[in-house]
This record gives C-alpha cells, structure tokens and sequence, in this order.
C-alpha cells in the first residue's frame, strides 16, 4: 500500500485533485524548508528555492514513478539550490575540501 504522501501525489496527477496536492504541501513544508535554509544563506532565498521547486514538482509529477515523495521533493529542492548557484557563478564546495577552502570563504 502506498504511503499517505505518495497517496496525495497520485490523487493530483491521476484525478486533477488540488487539495490533494495543497495537502501535500502543508504536509511537507517544514521539512523541506528546514532543508533549503540549512542549504541557503538566508530566509528569502529559501523561501524562493521552495517556490521553485514545487513548481518543478507540478511541472514534473506526471512523470513520477512511485517511492518516497519525500525523496523525490529533497532531489528536486537540491537541485534547485544548485542551479540557482550556478545562474548566480557562486563556486560549490567539495565535501572532500580542505577545511581551509570551507563553505564560510565561499559564501564570503
């Protein structure tokens, strides 16, 4: 049996119900801002990657094959952050980076 998340995502792409998809939403948002701040320098800049990605989500969900929602959500979040570094030619940092060349002299 499916997953209440996974569920909700089902009813909006198989049966067109939006307060299925406005139930997802309310059921994710937190984790998935929590998410997009610890990955951006401030409020406002989460709060814009969270509104990209559920629109890449809805552009999306068609194509979803089944599994953690909530996966799903966290992959599509990431590359979100990561493409709006990229548009803005902020470097990305290596996790295999020395301490010296860290997160904080890149955001700097």
């Amino acid at each position: 049996m499916k997953g209440e998340d996974e569920q909700l995502l089902f009813d909006y792409v198989r049966r067109g119900e939006v307060k299925s998809l406005s139930a997802l939403v309310t059921r994710t948002s937190r984790p998935l801002m929590a998410y997009l701040r610890g990955m951006t320098p401030n409020d406002a800049d989460a709060e814009d990657a969270f509104q990209e990605c559920w629109m890449r989500v809805i552009r999306s969900c068609a194509s979803y094959r089944g599994g953690s929602v909530r996966a799903y959500l966290m992959t599509t979040a990431r590359s979100v952050v990561i493409d709006r570094f990229r548009r803005r030619g902020v470097a990305t940092v290596s996790i295999d980076a020395d301490e010296s060349e860290g997160l904080a002299s890149v955001l700097a």
